[in-house]
């Protein structure tokens, strides 16, 4: 797997993990109370920890002095190991200069940027008051519990790709589909049927995940903001053709936001 890569082209510079504890932290009133970005990703990587997954690599960077944060981590469980083929991806940001709540999606598709931009498959996040110490790790706790569900879903995914064979005339109709649904856009037509016929990587006979990797491998050039979604579109349309239906997701949270698939769950008041 590549290096999680952020996407900054507002100024933001990114850091080596250490470099967030150095951010200064503002102070606390009695109306705002934020966390800080270390201790902010350190409770994420706790929380994961606790339900079986670690962190493997991770990007991260500060904007406007330290005053905020964005970072993306693999989420890898107890055995998988970094160069997999896949991992779910986690997306953090955090601010002390109100700009935006202590946030994190994670997923397949994930999507942070310094322009504010942030997306995920489940999304959680919770406002700098005066009970987000309290409410913060229970949020996160919560929502966390998704991920084992998520990781069975991908992995469930990705071994039906695997498993289904397709057919070069098959393939070129679904090409024809991702260009239709927005998966892809004329411009990569071409090289996801070159990366078909003559994969730069070995990812096994004509089958549903060969397509995948030839369609993710044209993607690589593709703005990061458009990823997240030209994701989903592609996992939609190869899990139509190969019948594969993913278990859903349910949600149980407190007193916070959290976005489970595009619907929101539940916001504070």
């Amino acid at each position: 797997m590549r290096t999680p890569k952020l996407m900054l082209h507002c100024g933001a510079d990114e850091v080596e993990r250490q470099a967030l504890a150095k951010a200064e932290l503002p102070a606390t009133t009695e109306t705002y109370c934020p966390i800080g970005h270390e201790p902010f990703v350190s409770l994420v990587q706790d929380k994961m920890a606790d339900i079986g997954f670690r962190f493997g690599l991770e990007a991260h960077a500060l904007y406007k002095n330290g005053d905020r944060y964005f970072g993306l981590v693999h989420l890898l469980s107890e055995n998988q190991k970094e160069d997999s083929d896949y991992a779910l991806v986690l997306g953090l940001r955090n601010s002390y200069d109100k700009t935006f709540p202590a946030k994190l999606a994670w997923g397949s598709a994930v999507f942070v940027c310094d322009n504010l931009c942030f997306s995920g498959e489940i999304m959680v996040s919770r406002k700098h008051t005066k009970y987000i110490m309290r409410d913060l790790p229970n949020l996160i706790g919560n929502a966390v519990a998704h991920t084992r569900l998520m990781e069975e879903n991908q992995e469930a995914r990705y071994e039906c790709y695997k498993e289904s064979s397709i057919t070069d005339l098959r393939a070129e109709h679904i090409v024809i589909e991702m260009l239709r649904r927005g998966a892809i856009n004329t411009q990569r037509v071409e090289r996801v049927v070159q990366e078909w016929d003559n994969p730069s990587h070995d990812f096994g006979g004509k089958t549903a995940w060969r397509l995948h990797n030839a369609t993710t491998e044209a993607l690589k050039a593709t703005p990061l903001h458009m990823m997240p979604k030209r994701t989903v579109v592609l996992n939609a349309l190869l899990d139509e053709v190969t019948g594969f239906t993913p278990k859903v997701i349910n949600d149980d949270v407190i007193d916070g936001e959290i976005v489970v698939n595009g619907e929101n769950v539940r916001c504070a008041a």
